[in-house]
């Protein structure tokens, strides 16, 4: 699909947009390929099953992310993108914190509208 650090590149680009964009533009921005269906963020104490249903996967994940047993400041928590139900590719975020909030989004779509808050947090619409 692409370089995940051209993608976390655009994700920055993209906080300066004051019009909404889609998913997909900032794919397309990375030049990545549209190999990809959903987007799920993958964070610190996510468990197998909730990855399976917001990925829409039935996948045997190992090593998610825990708070525990990492030399680094924070553990490696990143983007799964997937396509068809299978993984394709993942992302590791480049800050401690992700640049998307997902809130009560489950998951992301190359049709997701996207927009940034007075924050400065990119949110789905």
């Amino acid at each position: 699909m692409g370089a995940g650090e051209r993608l976390n590149a655009e994700l920055t680009n993209f906080i300066r947009s004051a019009e909404p964009f889609l998913m997909v533009d900032v794919t397309r921005a990375a030049g990545w390929s549209d190999e990809w269906d959903r987007m799920v963020q993958v964070s610190t104490g996510t468990t197998a099953e909730k990855l399976n249903r917001n990925a829409g996967t039935e996948y045997c994940w190992e090593n998610l992310p825990t708070s525990a047993g990492f030399d680094e400041s924070y553990p490696p928590e990143f983007y799964l993108f997937t396509r068809d139900g299978q993984p394709v590719q993942t992302v590791r975020w480049p800050e401690a914190v992700s640049i998307i909030q997902f809130g009560d989004h489950d998951a992301l779509t190359k049709e997701s509208v996207l927009t940034v808050d007075a924050e400065g947090w990119i949110v789905p619409q």
